[in-house]
C-alpha cells in the first residue's frame, strides 16, 4: 500500500508539504512542524489512522451530505459505520474543504481549485443575505464544519481583498413550531456568543447574526480556522483526540485538564472551558459533548482552546419533531457564583431582544430562575 501524501496549508495561503501517512506500517512522517503536539519525524502509531485525519472527516449532518454529493467514493451516508479506509478516501479524494489546515493526497489540487473558483467569483460588494437564500435552494452543500448534527452549508466568497467562509446553520420553515422553535434557538446562539464576547471570552460567531427570516432563519459564523488570505489555521475538536487518550467518556474540560497535565495545552485554556462549560449548564445547554470544543494550533502544532461555538439552551430543542416543552423542568442546581455575572448578562440581552419570541423568551427565564 502506497504511503498517502500530507500537506499543510499556512495562514497566508502558501501550501508546504507536510509528510505521509503509511497504512500499512501505522507510521506518520513528518517532515516540517504544524502536525497538532507531533514534531518532524517518524511516529509509529496504534491507530489505523491518526487521531486528527479521524477528525477532519465529515460527520453528522455534514457527513451524510458529503456521501451523497460524491456518490462515487461509495461512503454510506451513516459516517458511524465508515471505517479507517472510508475515511481516508474521503478526505485525500475530497478533503480540499474540512475542518482545519491539513491536506490529504489528491485534496492538494482540490483545494488549489477552490481558492481559484472563489477568487473568480470576485464581487466589488458582499451581499451576505442573498448568497445565504441562494445556498439554501442549491444541492450543492456538503462541506465539513467542527462539530455539529443541526442542518448547515459552507459559504465561500471572495470581496475583492479578502476571502469570507463561513458556516450557515439554518431552520426547518418557520410556518411549523419545530421551525419556530429552532429560530429561537439560533437566536439565543447569537445572544451568547455577544454576552461572550463582551465578557472577554472568544467566540466563534463574532459579530455575526440572525440573517433572513422569511421562510427560513439562519444563523452566519465566520471559520476561525480559515483567514482572509485564503490560508488556514489547525483547529480539531476534541472528540477523536480524547478516544485516542481513553478519555471518550470525559467532558470537555476533564479533557482539556488532562491534556496541561501533560503539557500539551495551557492552563488559561482550562480555565476558560470549566467557565464556559458550567454557564453553558446553567443556561440549559444540555449538548455540550467534545465535538462542540475545539483547539486550534499555531504554525508548529501547539493546541489552545478554539473559540467557543455552539452554546444555546438545547434543553428546549425539539426532539422528534415535537417540543419538549412538557418534560423541562426549571434548574434544581445552584449556579456557580462566577458564572452568575454571564448568566445575567445573557438575560438581560434576551429580554431586550426583539428577535426572542415572547413565549420561548418565559419559558427559558422561568428554566434559569430569573
Amino acid at each position: 500500500m502506497q504511503p498517502t501524501p500530507l500537506a499543510i496549508v499556512r495562514e497566508d495561503g502558501k501550501v508546504e508539504e507536510l509528510g505521509a501517512w503509511h497504512p500499512k506500517e501505522r507510521l506518520l512522517e513528518l517532515f516540517v512542524p504544524g502536525f497538532p503536539f507531533l514534531g518532524p519525524g517518524k511516529h509509529t502509531l496504534e491507530s489505523d489512522l491518526p487521531w486528527l485525519l479521524y477528525d477532519m472527516s465529515p460527520s453528522g449532518f455534514m457527513g451524510a451530505q458529503f456521501a451523497r454529493r460524491f456518490p462515487e467514493l461509495q461512503l454510506p451516508e451513516n459516517t458511524k459505520h465508515w471505517s479507517a479506509p472510508h475515511c481516508l478516501r474521503a478526505i485525500s479524494m475530497r478533503g480540499e474543504d474540512l475542518t482545519g489546515n491539513v491536506l490529504v493526497g489528491e485534496s492538494r489540487s482540490q483545494f488549489e481549485r477552490l481558492l481559484e473558483s472563489t477568487r473568480a467569483g470576485e464581487q466589488t460588494q458582499l451581499d451576505v443575505t442573498a448568497l445565504i437564500e441562494q445556498l439554501l435552494t442549491s444541492t450543492s452543500a456538503g462541506s465539513s464544519s467542527v462539530g455539529g448534527e443541526r442542518p448547515k452549508v459552507i459559504l465561500h466568497a471572495f470581496t475583492g481583498s479578502a476571502f469570507l467562509e463561513a458556516i450557515v446553520k439554518y431552520t426547518p420553515p418557520l410556518s411549523t413550531p419545530v421551525g419556530r422553535r429552532w429560530r429561537n434557538l439560533l437566536v439565543m446562539e447569537a445572544l451568547v456568543g455577544q454576552c461572550l464576547v463582551a465578557s472577554g471570552y472568544r467566540h466563534a460567531l463574532g459579530g455575526a447574526g440572525v440573517l433572513g427570516d422569511h421562510e427560513r432563519s439562519t444563523l452566519s459564523s465566520p471559520r476561525f480556522d480559515r483567514t482572509p488570505a485564503g490560508g488556514r489555521i489547525g483547529a480539531a475538536t476534541l472528540s477523536w483526540l480524547a478516544a485516542s487518550r481513553g478519555e471518550a467518556e470525559r467532558s470537555g474540560p476533564e479533557v482539556l485538564k488532562s491534556l496541561h497535565r501533560d503539557g500539551l495545552i495551557d492552563q488559561a485554556s482550562v480555565t476558560t472551558a470549566e467557565l464556559v462549560h458550567e454557564f453553558s449548564r446553567a443556561i440549559g445547554n444540555t449538548d455540550a459533548h467534545l465535538g462542540n470544543y475545539g483547539l486550534v494550533f499555531d504554525a508548529v502544532g501547539t493546541a489552545t482552546l478554539a473559540p467557543i461555538y455552539d452554546v444555546s439552551p438545547m434543553v428546549f430543542a425539539p426532539r422528534h419533531d415535537e417540543l419538549p416543552d412538557a418534560w423541562v423542568k426549571p434548574r434544581s442546581t445552584p449556579i456557580r457564583p462566577d458564572v452568575v455575572p454571564l448568566v445575567e448578562s445573557l438575560v438581560r440581552l434576551a429580554r431586550a431582544s426583539t428577535d426572542v419570541d415572547p413565549d420561548f423568551l418565559d419559558r427559558w427565564l422561568r428554566y434559569v430562575g430569573a
